[in-house]
């Protein structure tokens, strides 16, 4: 495994990365993080074809590209009958399901603007470029590769390890279960190893490459583990998730004793939240099958934006309760930071 001194040799002081967070993070966190010597990431999921307007615009107010650009790069499912719908609609009484509301990076490879759209992100040149839920044609990774940008993938079994390492990924974001967010799975099944489990798996195989566990990791001690376990970084996304520079609803995060539950019956995948009574009750309803992924979670936002709060999907880590809170995003890093042991 490459130690964390080979990130250090790219201007990374401190092993930190800022999970993407797709929803709740903004360029601002991001900005904090990379100036305070860690890495921030800039997601855009499904909203490519914003990303070089935003890349751009990024850019030129803070004046780095030291960042990780995500993108979900789930397998493209168009298939929807009527026994879906009518599913979809005993959960959100009779709320009409028209659309798939997330595109697929392999999806947007397809189409007649990519080309350029890839041009365009390799003169931006991140100093990482991530994915989520698999990844892209090994020719855009080549390509990515080539002009010095780091290809990092989200893994969560030895199986999707040794895939993403088949298609030269530099880097292997280790997400456990107590995660928060969308789970990152794409192999047909899901063993729901722990984070820790799936570093030492992982570990054991020795690649040649950044290992970066994820999940559950929210203060320092947790940090320093990993480091001395010979990780390459950690990734952490609810330690951020209440700083000043989040869009994540903070009085709900700050406020709940509520545990939390993975589900899939907001979005169509896997994704931990708090267990809220609406989520509770949707799983009570639980049926099947339903619409995939991106169908599923357009038909939820044009839902929710016409009910209150209470219907909200707080999407959050295992360890959510041990954040901190009313703090900055560069308070949040000097408290990760001024004890660790590099």
């Amino acid at each position: 495994m490459k130690s964390f001194s080979s990130l250090q040799s790219l201007g990374i002081k401190f092993p930190i990365i800022q999970a993407p967070m797709a929803g709740v993070s903004t360029a601002e966190m991001c900005s904090k993080v990379t100036q305070f010597g860690g890495l921030g990431s800039l997601p855009f999921g499904s909203n490519i074809q914003s990303a070089i307007d935003s890349l751009n615009d990024f850019k030129l107010k803070y004046n780095t590209n030291k960042v990780n650009v995500n993108f979900f790069a789930h397998g493209v499912d168009n298939v929807v009958n009527d026994e879906m719908v009518s599913n979809w609609k005993k959960l959100y009484h009779g709320e009409k399901i028209v659309k798939n509301g997330n595109v697929s990076f392999k999806e947007f490879e397809t189409f007649p603007q990519f080309n350029s759209f890839l041009t365009n992100l390799i003169d931006f040149k991140p100093l990482v470029v991530s994915f989520h839920f698999g990844l892209p044609s090994s020719k855009t990774i080549e390509q990515l590769k080539k002009s010095g940008i780091l290809v990092f993938a989200t893994v969560t079994s030895v199986e999707e390890a040794k895939y993403c390492l088949s298609q030269s990924a530099d880097g292997l974001v280790l997400q456990g279960y107590e995660a928060g967010g969308h789970r990152g799975v794409f192999s047909e099944y899901d063993e729901l190893l722990s984070t820790d489990a799936l570093f030492k798996q992982v570990k054991s195989m020795n690649p040649d490459c950044f290992v970066i566990p994820a999940g559950g990791i929210v203060d320092t001690t947790t940090i320093q583990y990993y480091l001395d376990q010979g990780a390459s970084a950690v990734q952490l996304g609810t330690a951020f998730l209440t700083t000043d520079e989040s869009l994540a609803n903070k009085e709900m995060i700050s406020n709940s004793d509520l545990p939390t539950i993975m589900t899939d019956l907001i979005s169509g995948k896997p994704a931990r939240c708090i267990r809220t009574k609406f989520i509770q009750d949707v799983e009570k309803n639980r049926v099947g099958p339903l619409p995939p992924y991106g169908w599923m979670y357009d038909g939820y936002k044009q839902w929710k934006a016409k009910q209150d709060g209470s219907k909200g999907f707080f999407l959050v880590g295992a360890n959510y309760k041990q954040a901190k809170h009313g703090l900055s995003t560069e308070e949040v890093m000097e408290n990760l930071t001024k004890d660790l042991k590099l």
